[in-house]
Formats: structure tokens, C-alpha cells, sequence
């Protein structure tokens, strides 16, 4: 497991120059924008940092890279596993690096009290990212990158009209009631409620990660 952090977070390092533009841009954004266009930075910086997770599948798939990679010690399983843990702190970590922005633009442009009003919302960028993530981890290993990015897209579709449809023929319209009373009423509500979903998602498609990684071949 940790030789495997170890890889993919040298794999990232490569790309350093990169990420710093990004950074960079993500600051200028702040400086030149408003109050309402500092949330816009969190998300962007939220969601990129959950695609950059993904660059380590495509470098694993270099070169044959992955038929190596299944014949190490580790195994199958511990290569999901690995997977998932670095995606998840990466993204955590360039969700703190947002939040850290936003505060301090908020905080030193305007108030602490505009950036308690803001505050709530942070986490929400999160979760949703971690959504993205595991709806595209699964598609990865069963489709490859370039494929893997297209499945994840239309997992997430699949999702949100899942929801839609149950709702629109009335088998789930008193639970979606009972959401939007809820998210009216509190922020934190909402907050709760999408740890909630997107913590059952994530163990969802961890295991169907688990079975896809054993039937592929390499």
C-alpha cells in the first residue's frame, strides 16, 4: 500500500508546473473577482484536484504499465484499495487549499461574518466531488481512461435521472418532500443528508471496483 501512494504521488510531482498554473489561477480569480465568485474558485479547485487523481490510471496504462502492476505483491484488491485512499486524500487536501483561499480573500476583503455565512456551504463542493469520484473509479478499471471518462459521465446522468424518474412517477416523491424540507431549513441539513448519499455511493462503488479489478484481464 504505501509503495503504491508512494508511485502515484511521484507520478503527480512530475506535473508540478502545472498545478502550480493552476494555483495560480485559482488566486488571480479571487483577486480580481467578487464575494459570489470566490465560491466559483472553490468548486474549480475542488473538482480539477478530483480530476487530477485520475491522471495516475492514465500513466499506470503507459507502456503496459498495469500487467507490471497486477504482478506485484500487492494484488488486485490492495491496487483498488490504493486507489481510492489517494484519490480521496488528494482530493481532501486541494479542498483545504481552496477553503484556505476563500478565507482568506473573504476574511481580509471583507469580514469574518460574510465568511461565516459562507462557511456551510464548503463542505457540499466536497461530497460532490467525491460523487464524481466514485462514479469514474469503477468505469476506469472496466473501460480504460479514455472510455472510463465517458462512463463516468453518463454514471453520474444515470444518477441524476434515477432520481428524477423515481420522483416524476411518485414512488419517491415523500422522501424527496421530507429532503427539501430539510435542506430549507438548515444548511447542515443538506450537508448531512449528502455525506449520507455520497458515503453509500462510495461504498458502492468500491466494491463494484473490487469485482471489475478481479474479472479484468491485462
Amino acid at each position: 500500500m504505501k509503495g503504491l501512494l508512494i508511485k502515484d504521488w511521484k507520478l503527480l510531482k512530475q506535473q508540478g508546473r502545472f498545478y502550480l498554473i493552476v494555483l495560480l489561477l485559482a488566486v488571480m480569480m479571487l483577486i480580481s473577482g467578487s464575494k459570489s465568485y470566490a465560491s466559483f474558485v472553490t468548486s474549480y479547485m475542488t473538482f480539477l484536484v478530483a480530476v487530477f487523481s485520475f491522471t495516475t490510471f492514465s500513466l499506470d496504462e503507459y507502456d503496459n504499465g498495469m500487467s507490471f502492476l497486477m504482478t506485484l505483491p500487492a494484488g488486485r484488491r490492495m491496487y483498488v484499495k490504493e486507489k481510492y485512499i489517494f484519490s480521496i486524500l488528494l482530493l481532501i487536501s486541494g479542498w483545504l487549499m481552496a477553503v484556505l483561499l476563500r478565507f482568506t480573500f473573504i476574511t481580509f476583503r471583507f469580514s469574518m461574518q460574510d465568511w461565516m455565512e459562507d462557511a456551510p456551504t464548503e463542505p457540499i463542493y466536497l461530497l460532490l466531488a467525491l460523487i464524481f469520484i466514485s462514479c469514474s473509479i469503477p468505469c476506469f478499471i472496466k473501460f480504460g481512461v479514455e472510455k472510463g471518462r465517458m462512463g463516468a459521465m453518463l454514471a453520474v446522468a444515470a444518477i441524476l435521472f434515477g432520481f428524477y424518474s423515481l420522483d416524476k412517477i411518485g414512488i419517491a416523491r415523500p422522501f424527496f418532500r421530507l429532503l427539501e424540507q430539510m435542506m430549507t431549513s438548515s444548511v447542515w441539513s443538506m450537508v448531512g443528508i449528502l455525506l449520507i448519499i455520497s458515503l453509500l455511493i462510495l461504498l458502492i462503488s468500491y466494491l463494484c471496483s473490487l469485482k471489475l479489478i478481479e474479472k479484468k484481464e491485462f
